[in-house]
């Protein structure tokens, strides 16, 4: 059973989350003393209707690649989802993450969607975290894939004066380095994990404390031994991976599309395709709520040393916000349909 959360633990998670909008506000007004407000209406009056319509179609499409992995995640615990019930629990998920503090809600609700057709919690839980653990695993790749190629980009440019500013003596090696300073946390912290996923009777405090944290209130003994289950499928948990490096490249076209449309430069995709990655990991940092503050900082700073105006690069990241908030509403329209659907059933032995 999913249990809740006590009131003393509520009452953190509460403060955590106003410290974290704090923090996402803190990062924006360092900039905003640089930005010329008319400049920047004008930038997000430029995009078109169809520039956000085919970007925010490029973020729907982003979603596939999640929908694909939790589709054969539950396969191979021989559940049975269609993919577009898949994709849409997706969708509805993203929904609940982003309006809901935490952002495990939609995870929550999956499960309960999974559970409201006789999927046991436990089970459920463990094909949502299967799908997310790839997820982490995909961004990890595209990550180091990212790096190498910002060296050629970056060559022989310098941090804009603004930058220096408030990082006296900081320059771009220091964070060519300290980026990768960060992708190799995140792959201790996903090797550690790992092991603590698929190994029984290792550190068995600490992997009953990684589970917990992770199980979404369901039993942890019975949560670890889904996971456990799934030691066997090495070779397509790799896959997986693969399949949700997909969901950054489809974001990449969407950012590029807006960026074109606001901005009126063509830039090589693959710049794009370098910042992305290492953005989604900004993002995944416990500082502010839903990327705000957070992204418009990356922004700033990344499209800055290319030499970019701040305004358009600002409205690019408010935009981007925007469409978000409407693939949330594509989401609560699932959610809130009329009509029935039929989530999943479990396979006959």
């Amino acid at each position: 059973m999913i249990k809740a959360g006590g009131g003393q633990e509520d009452k953190k998670r509460k403060w955590t989350w106003l410290g974290r909008i704090a923090a996402g506000i803190g990062l924006i007004v360092c900039f905003w003393p640089f930005v010329n407000g008319g400049d920047l209406v004008r930038s997000l009056q430029s995009l078109s209707p169809e520039a956000f319509c085919l970007s925010l179609f490029l973020f729907l499409l982003g979603a596939v690649p999640a929908a694909v992995v939790w589709k054969y995640t539950l396969h191979l615990m021989k559940v049975r989802i269609s993919l577009w019930n898949s994709w849409r629990l997706s969708l509805i998920g993203f929904f609940w993450n982003n309006i809901v503090p935490g952002g495990v809600a939609g995870d929550l609700a999956r499960v309960w969607a999974l559970h409201n057709n006789k999927v046991d919690f436990p089970k459920g839980a463990a094909s949502v975290f299967t799908e997310r653990w790839s997820a982490f695993f995909a961004l990890f790749f595209a990550s180091l894939a990212a790096w190498f190629m910002a060296a050629p980009i970056f060559e022989n440019l310098k941090l804009p004066e603004a930058v220096g500013k408030f990082f006296p003596g900081l320059d771009l090696p220091d964070l060519k380095w300290g980026m990768l300073s960060v992708i190799g946390a995140m792959a201790a912290v996903l090797l550690l994990g790992s092991v603590l996923m698929w190994s029984s009777g290792v550190w068995q405090g600490l992997r009953e404390k990684f589970l917990h944290k992770f199980s979404l209130g369901t039993s942890v003994s019975e949560f670890g031994q889904e996971l456990l289950a799934g030691r066997k499928h090495a070779f397509l948990f790799t896959l997986f991976c693969f399949i949700n490096i997909l969901a950054p490249v489809f974001e990449a076209l969407a950012v590029y599309v807006i960026f074109e449309d606001v901005c009126g430069v063509s830039l090589p995709f693959e710049y794009f395709l370098v910042f992305i990655p290492i953005f989604r990991i900004m993002l995944h940092l416990p500082i502010s709520v839903n990327g705000i503050g957070t992204q418009e900082a990356a922004f700033a700073l990344y499209w800055s040393i290319l030499g970019l105006p701040l305004e358009p690069v600002l409205a690019v990241s408010i935009l981007i916000h925007i469409v978000k908030f409407a693939m949330c509403l594509v989401g609560a329209i699932l959610y809130f349909w009329p009509v029935k659907h039929s989530v999943c059933a479990p396979e006959d032995d």
